[in-house]
Parts: structure tokens; C-alpha cells; sequence
């Protein structure tokens, strides 16, 4: 699924920058959907490296600025939005679940706790699902409430 999220990511941004005659877009385009697994970086990356290519090839601050806040507004909405529900409703996960396992696996371990904290929270939803006692914190990290 994360994959095709940052398909579905390159391709708009690709749109995006093609719409205001950037230079090398379909390069900032394949970056940027690489860069789309790299968490929090990756997004900031994304929008930065075709920035730069923008501002040395526009002259209109104007241009640099919509083409940034278009850039910017895609990142935000399929990383903050689209790709939890996704990833949520695909592993039957609570977005909100994956949010803060993004969170406090990123906070023990880095970039590498960030690329495992999906897989982690999935793990320990069925690990948690299968002893009474602490089936009701699995009901929670579900998604829709049904083992």
C-alpha cells in the first residue's frame, strides 16, 4: 500500500510541477516518490529539491510560491491524511493508532523504529487479540473494532 501511496504521490506531483513548466519534473517526481518512504525527511526533501530547481529557473517569486504551497498541500494531505486511512483500513488499524506508533516508534528508534512501526502495531494487534486480558487494547488499535 505504501507503495502505491507514493506512486499516486509521484504522479501528482509530477502533474503539479509539469503544470508550471519545471524543469526535470518527471526526476523531481521519481525523488519524490522515493523520498515518500523516508519518514518526515523525506517529505520535507520532496518539496525542497524541486524548489531549489524552481527558484533557479523562475524569476516570478510569485510562481515559486504557488508552485511551494501546491507541493506542500500534496505532501500534507496524502501523508496526513489518505495514507493513514489507507494503511488503516488495509491492516485494520485505527488511523489514530498508526499516527501515534509512527510517533513513539520514531521517538525509541529513529528512522528505522518510523519504517517499523506500522508492521509493529500490526504484530502486536494480533499478538494482543489472542489472550483476554488484553483484547481490549487490541479492540482499541483496531480499526473497526472487530478482531
Amino acid at each position: 500500500m505504501k507503495t502505491r501511496l507514493s506512486l499516486l504521490l509521484g504522479v501528482l506531483s509530477y502533474v503539479v510541477m509539469r503544470m508550471f513548466g519545471l524543469e526535470f519534473a518527471a526526476l523531481w517526481a521519481v525523488l519524490t516518490t522515493v523520498l515518500n518512504f523516508v519518514p518526515y525527511v523525506g517529505s520535507a526533501l520532496g518539496v525542497a529539491l524541486p524548489m531549489l530547481m524552481a527558484i533557479v529557473q523562475f524569476d516570478d517569486p510569485g510562481v515559486i510560491l504557488t508552485l511551494l504551497a501546491s507541493l506542500t498541500a500534496l505532501q500534507f494531505v496524502i501523508g496526513n491524511f489518505l495514507d493513514p486511512w489507507v494503511m488503516g483500513n488495509s491492516l485494520n488499524l485505527s488511523p489514530f493508532a498508526i499516527l501515534v506508533s509512527l510517533a513513539v516508534w520514531s521517538e525509541l528508534w529513529g528512522i528505522p523504529g518510523a519504517f517499523l512501526a506500522v508492521p509493529i502495531t500490526a504484530i502486536l494487534t494480533i499478538v494482543f487479540s489472542e489472550f483476554p486480558g488484553t483484547r481490549p487494547i487490541a479492540v482499541l488499535l483496531s480499526g473497526t473494532g472487530r478482531l
